[in-house]
């Protein structure tokens, strides 16, 4: 097998500028993360009690992005590094105390959207959340986002969780918010068990009654994330078949929604969001190789410039034993560039190391390290492949004994 090692061109894409620079210049060549929140940036004197977040990112992700661009993530993460974008938002945020609250928390949003989590904190401070049902709503789904991305802390996300429950009594409070927070308590439960169960069941009885009921006030964006989140149900008991029934009503609703408000990056992503579903249904519980590589071909032909979209694929290719396809789309979604740069770069290495091309993995595990911020576990395992290469290097081959590359101290 012959391998062409990538060179990491990784610092400049458009995901890069979006987190550590706020760049907000719109290109329909950029991802679909990238052109969301840069369209939510330029608009974000527009919103009110919320801010909307496409996706956020834990702070390591901006960490990496910054080193990447040979930036200090310290300085990035205070704003102290970027455009004029960047600025004013810092600019907004020590401001944030002297303005009303509903455009205080959007400010505060519009910081988790691009990972700083500190200022945001900082930001949530000045909220009196005993003024307005709205107020103490947005403020306990900002913390939950905060703790869920930064801390893990189960205490913490049932607090945010039980102040949401009590806020979202009062009808101040849209009931398309609230879906949202159902979506939310039913994900993280059966994921990780983050909430109580009577807590999952509460939200869980009503997300289904607004649905059912009052589907009028609901936005596509989401009663879709609603039918991905309780699909995760019968997904727990590998019900294949009432799995399948539920992604397609989560399928079928962002289809309207594209129907009806064009193909810009946020209906897009509702699509995409609904294929990278299918993959995990398909990967996970009805273990359907042909479909689960179907939904993860729409991905990276939905979304080419995305890392992830790649990364998925890859996983795809692996669990169904297709080794080398799987280290080719690691490599493809680490040459794309952020996020999870170094995890896609390890799963290669470790890939193209299964496969028997120990030089390969040395190259990829050497540029996990000029990145900066080694993975757990990382030294020891180079270290091993580097002593692979360097016992094969120096093995006699037709009575000849070649240790001019590498030595026992590296490369």
């Amino acid at each position: 097998m012959t391998v062409q090692a990538r060179p990491l061109q990784t610092s400049t894409n458009a995901f890069s500028r979006t987190m550590v620079e706020l760049d907000v210049t719109d290109d329909v060549t950029h991802d679909l993360f990238s052109r969301s929140v840069r369209q939510h940036l330029r608009d974000l004197r527009s919103f009110r009690w919320t801010f909307p977040l496409t996706q956020v990112f834990e702070p390591e992700v901006l960490d990496e992005a910054a080193l990447l661009r040979g930036l200090d993530p310290t300085a990035v993460r205070r704003l102290d590094e970027g455009s004029s974008t960047a600025q004013a938002l810092a600019e907004e945020a020590a401001a944030a105390a002297d303005e009303p609250a509903e455009e205080t928390l959007c400010v505060a949003a519009a910081l988790v959207s691009v990972s700083r989590f500190e200022l945001a904190r900082e930001v949530l401070r000045t909220v009196d959340a005993t003024a307005h049902p709205r107020a103490a709503f947005e403020r306990a789904m900002l913390e939950f986002v905060i703790a869920n991305r930064t801390t893990l802390s189960a205490e913490r996300m049932t607090a945010a969780f039980r102040r949401m429950q009590a806020a979202a009594r009062s009808e101040e409070v849209p009931r398309d918010r609230l879906l949202d927070a159902c979506a939310q308590a039913v994900v993280w439960y059966l994921k990780c068990e983050a909430v109580p169960r009577e807590l999952f069941e509460w939200f869980s009885r009503e997300g289904q009654s607004l649905v059912t009921h009052r589907r009028d006030e609901l936005g596509a964006a989401t009663v879709s994330s609603w039918y991905r989140g309780i699909a995760m149900v019968p997904a727990g008991r590998r019900d294949a078949d009432l799995t399948r029934r539920v992604m397609r009503q989560a399928g079928r609703v962002a289809e309207e929604a594209i129907a009806q408000a064009g193909s810009g990056a946020l209906e897009l992503t509702l699509r995409k969001t609904y294929h990278e579903s299918s993959v995990k249904e398909y990967l996970y519980v009805s273990r359907d190789q042909e479909q689960a590589l179907y939904h993860a071909d729409q991905l990276v032909d939905l979304d080419p410039a995305w890392s992830v979209s790649h990364g998925e694929k890859a996983e795809v290719c692996r669990s169904f034993g297709l080794l080398e396809q799987a280290a080719e789309n690691f490599d493809a979604a680490a040459t794309v560039g952020p996020p999870y740069v170094r995890h896609h770069l390890l799963q290669a290495a470790r890939a193209w190391d299964e496969l028997g091309e120990p030089r390969a993995a040395l190259e990829r595990y050497d540029a996990i390290c000029a990145i900066g911020m080694p993975l757990p576990g990382l030294l020891q395992e180079a270290a091993a492949v580097r002593q692979r290469v360097h016992d094969a290097a120096v093995t006699p081959v037709a009575g000849r004994t070649d240790t001019s590359t590498f030595d026992r101290g590296g490369r």
